[in-house]
């Protein structure tokens, strides 16, 4: 299979500074930054007070500076909530947003590719590799992928020929394409209008990795153990696929309970190149469990919408 390569939709970039910059974010986001280096990125979550997600993350280490890493629309949302609580540190946030261009590279021929180009490409999900201005992210997936950033404020005439033999090498691929492989993946990034509304349990970044449950506290941490070791979550988010149907935007799809209709929020959908409908939905555990069929509303006679396994699930 030939590596594709696309340039990723823009997202937003907070940067933390100062000497206390780790010691910061270790007590308001969930991820150990105890792990964190120029060689591993963070995935991670930002919570309120009573442990709802405010954004998800991922946490890049740049020199001595943080960089969290979040969806567009979310940039000023997070540096506003870290202000509320950085005035006794010495550390300061401020917006980079325009300083990487990011680009999405994917396939079983990706890390072959890359390894030809540079010294050495990661292989672990998470890892790094840094040379010159660009930086290499191995990102989780059914199919090898990666995020290549270059630092625009620094970035020579190399750098650019070096992603244009990328991209010459490479097949195109879309943004749907990257966005499919997130949900096949059991990935969902926190938008604008999704803050502060769902818990990291129904997200499962209690099960993915965004959660660090042997760190010291954070905001929300008691709220977000006391739900991951003394309940069951009687939501989760799931992945369904149907083929040959048609695929329409819907905000729900439902099964049947004692004979009665319910309905369950979609997060996200997508209908690939092939024809075939993608969801990221949040459904009752036991549902799933029982193998309830799922369906889109007022569609029950047609095919029914199969969870698939995701890989970080039992």
């Amino acid at each position: 299979m030939h590596s594709t390569f696309l340039q990723l939709d823009p997202f937003e970039l907070v940067k933390v500074q100062g000497p206390d910059a780790r010691k910061f974010l270790q007590g308001q986001v969930s991820c150990n930054l105890d792990d964190l280096s120029p060689s591993q990125s963070l995935s991670g979550a930002l919570c309120n007070l009573k442990g709802r997600v405010i954004s998800d993350f991922r946490l890049m280490q740049l020199g001595d500076d943080c960089y969290l890493q979040l969806e567009s629309g979310l940039g000023s949302v997070v540096k506003a909530v870290l202000d509320k609580y950085i005035v006794f540190s010495k550390a300061k946030t401020s917006l980079v947003s325009s300083r990487f261009a990011r680009y999405g590279l994917l396939g079983n021929d990706a890390h072959r590719l890359l390894t030809e180009i540079f010294a050495s490409s990661p292989v672990v999900d998470g890892r790094v590799v840094q040379e010159r201005n660009i930086s290499i992210i191995k990102i989780a997936g059914l199919v090898p992928r990666y995020e290549i950033w270059v630092d625009l404020d620094s970035a020579s005439s190399s750098d650019s020929d070096v992603i244009a033999t990328i991209r010459l090498s490479s097949l195109s691929a879309t943004g749907a394409d990257w966005t499919r492989e997130d949900m096949r993946a059991g990935i969902v990034h926190i938008e604008a209008g999704m803050t502060e509304i769902y818990l990291p349990q129904q997200l499962n970044y209690d099960l993915s990795g965004l959660i660090n449950f042997k760190k010291g506290c954070y905001t929300g941490q008691e709220i977000v153990a006391r739900m991951y070791y003394r309940s069951m979550a009687r939501k989760r988010l799931y992945y369904l696929l149907a083929g040959n149907i048609d695929c329409v935007p819907e905000k729900y799809i439902c099964h049947l309970e004692n004979g009665s209709e319910q309905r369950n929020e979609v997060l996200k959908m997508l209908k690939d190149s092939e024809g075939n409908c993608h969801v990221l939905a949040i459904l009752p555990v036991e549902a799933v469990e029982s193998k309830n069929g799922f369906y889109f509303p007022g569609r029950q006679q047609e095919v029914a919408l199969m969870s698939q396994p995701l890989p970080y699930l039992p």
